[in-house]
């Protein structure tokens, strides 16, 4: 039967719309199974292939003929929102993407997480949990290597797949994992999409085609999903951070597990490497996954206590000059840096905040939190620190010292030089990256650097 779904596309004009890391799987794939198909590419970037019977369109016009084609592959990098785009879907081009044939094509378990923040931690646990007690598991999607890379001709049957999912990989899909997972939503990615709604009915569909016997587990904190979760037609399972709401709980610093027998204490949230509370609820999700596999109160409390930060999600860097250094690249949105600044309440010195200014962001909120703690500086990067600094601003005269850069070498070097001894420095954008970096990676490595060559100057210099 998937052999069957994959020859519908033997006949198909076919474009693969966007060269990235998810296009050249495609491609790779289509390939592997039709070797002597016409295989179209097309991206805004200068892109090639060394594939002979692959075709490439480029540059500014790269859209202009996707009327030509039946079949497109469009990566989540490419918005629906593009003018060329609606009009190819008004004139009947079927749209689709690396998950949706992925879900048409997998005999494995598909275990789905989406949720504006805490996705990477989330799966990532998940796939140890699972593999912890011997479950044929692969941490797959933005975290892992793109999902078509894991099929064979066994299309991954008797495998666990636990899925990083993003809105954009989503929005195309019409068939939901089996077991889903909805952490948060926050407002993101408003330059993607026409409101908020679009977004929160781009994540929701991940549960959207649920049947009886999959599971949904979501978060009882937030209405919104809330809602979603009485429409759904799996078995649902929801976790909290408040006590005794949900069927897993955070309260006085330890995780409560409900089961047959009623509520149990999982895991102290002591023995727990994840740093912050908003950490405890990627927690919960997963441990709710684990039990619904089976998996024991004592083998999720040994994975979960076992369990090392992801990098660049609040990772130590290290001390230097008795400052301690803390990467939170991830932070994209204004309440993972609050978040990340409850974190070291009382001992944060310096703030590195900042970016891309993406529209429908908040910063009003995370002013005010900055402004609650004693810090001895705040570096701002452009567009969005200028933002930040005018609600500081709005909200009282008494700032703390606040210098804007362009580089982050000079972030460091302020910090190296204001920031008291015994204190943390927190590197934590509230924003995007893309404006002044290559993407969060390339924000964490300049830190890293620059930390290191600030240090060396001051013992050598």
């Amino acid at each position: 039967m998937r052999s069957d779904k994959l020859d519908t596309l033997l006949n198909k004009h076919i474009l693969i719309l966007g060269y990235g890391r998810e296009g050249i799987s495609t491609h790779r794939f289509l390939r592997k199974y039709f070797p002597n198909k016409k295989i179209y590419i097309a991206d805004k970037k200068h892109v090639s292939t060394d594939d002979p019977g692959a075709s490439i369109i480029c540059g500014e016009k790269y859209l202009d003929n996707l009327t030509n084609f039946e079949l497109v592959f469009r990566t989540p990098g490419v918005s629906p929102r593009l003018p060329e785009i609606v009009n190819a879907l008004e004139s009947g081009v079927e749209f689709t993407s690396q998950t949706q044939l992925f879900f048409d094509l997998c005999g494995g378990t598909v275990i789905g997480v989406t949720g504006t923040k805490g996705k990477s931690t989330t799966t990532s646990l998940i796939g140890k949990i699972l593999s912890d007690v011997g479950m044929d598991v692969e941490v797959v999607g933005n975290i892992g290597r793109p999902c078509l890379d894991y099929l064979d001709e066994n299309w991954g049957s008797g495998k666990y797949f636990a899925f990083e999912l993003s809105s954009h990989q989503l929005s195309d899909v019409k068939i939901s994992p089996q077991v889903a997972i909805f952490l948060n939503i926050f407002r993101e990615h408003l330059d993607y999409y026409d409101s908020y709604h679009d977004y929160f009915q781009a994540k929701a569909r991940i549960t959207k085609y649920q049947a009886e016997g999959d599971l949904f587990v979501y978060n009882f904190d937030f209405g919104e999903i809330v809602d979603l979760a009485k429409q759904t037609n799996a078995r649902t399972k929801s976790f909290s951070l408040q006590e005794k709401r949900g069927d897993c709980y955070y309260s006085q610093d330890k995780v409560i597990l409900r089961d047959s027998g009623g509520g149990h204490e999982l895991i102290d949230c002591s023995d727990i490497k994840l740093m912050g509370v908003h950490n405890i609820n990627n927690v919960m999700a997963a441990s709710l996954v684990g039990q619904w596999f089976g998996v024991s109160t004592a083998s999720l409390r040994k994975s979960i206590s076992s369990f090392e930060p992801l990098a660049d999600r609040l990772d130590f860097v290290g001390k230097f000059g008795n400052i301690e250094f803390y990467c939170d690249a991830l932070a994209t949105i204004p309440e993972a840096t609050v978040a990340a600044i409850d974190v070291f309440a009382g001992r944060l010195g310096g703030l590195i905040v900042g970016g891309l200014d993406r529209s429908g962001l908040d910063f009003s909120a995370l002013a005010k939190r900055i402004l609650e703690e004693n810090l001895d500086i705040v570096v701002l990067f452009p567009e969005t620190g200028g933002k930040i600094y005018k609600e500081m601003a709005r909200i009282t005269k008494n700032l703390p010292k606040c210098e804007n850069v362009r580089t982050m070498a000079e972030a460091v070097k302020l910090c190296y030089s204001f920031v008291g001894k015994g204190k943390v420095c927190l590197l934590s954008s509230a924003s995007p990256s893309f404006n002044l970096f290559e993407d969060y990676r390339d924000k964490s490595r300049q830190f890293r650097e620059s930390i290191l060559k600030e240090e060396n100057m001051c013992v050598f210099g």
